[in-house]
């Protein structure tokens, strides 16, 4: 989207369009963001959400430093925090599915480094079976099994939830690793 003329504040709609489109794109790439502040305001009325989002938005700037916070805070003034709140709400089970998608790839790139050091390729042997492994391989092996069990026995909101649950108690907290859990559920979908 081409950036509007700021200069004419007769007509700052589309300014305000773009700003907020703008903070859209940044929050679509970052969907633990957006749940977190989705929970922040479950049961509450969307005006507190819009409200959490610009102070959250406000922090951000201001506690950091660098040319794309200042381009964030430059954009501020302008963003329709509503607008945003309810695209916020419209899009949850979108930003679960993106987070689902990154813990995903890194249960499998943490799981594929894991059989490098046990068998020095990026494979999985198991008596006279050796296969080799892909980020793609493995991703689709975790949600064929894992992710698809979940959401078939729970349904499609509920399986969603405990995706996430699942997934993230399978990597180690730092979140680039794989938990314990995870190893072994890893070690059984291959085995």
């Amino acid at each position: 989207m081409i950036r509007p003329d700021q200069t004419n504040p007769m007509n700052s709609r589309p300014y305000t369009q773009w700003a907020t489109a703008q903070i859209r794109q940044m929050l679509e790439e970052t969907p633990a963001v957006c749940l977190f502040l989705l929970e922040q305001t479950d049961n509450a009325p969307q005006s507190c959400l819009a409200d959490d989002l610009s102070q959250f938005l406000d922090r951000v700037t201001l506690d950091h430093q660098g040319s794309a916070i200042d381009a964030l805070a430059e954009l501020l003034p302008w963003v329709d925090c509503q607008a945003l709140a309810a695209w916020l709400v419209d899009q949850r089970s979108q930003h679960k599915a993106r987070l689902i998608a990154i813990c995903r790839y890194r249960i499998a790139a943490a799981y594929l480094e894991l059989s490098r050091q046990r068998f020095g390729v990026r494979a999985f042997i198991h008596q006279h079976t050796h296969l080799e492994l892909s980020v793609e391989l493995v991703g689709l092996a975790i949600s064929n099994h894992i992710e698809g069990a979940l959401l078939e026995s729970r349904g499609p909101l509920a399986g969603l939830d405990a995706c996430l649950t699942m997934l993230g108690a399978m990597l180690a907290p730092d979140g680039h690793g794989l938990a314990p859990m995870g190893v072994a559920v890893m070690d059984e979908l291959f085995s």
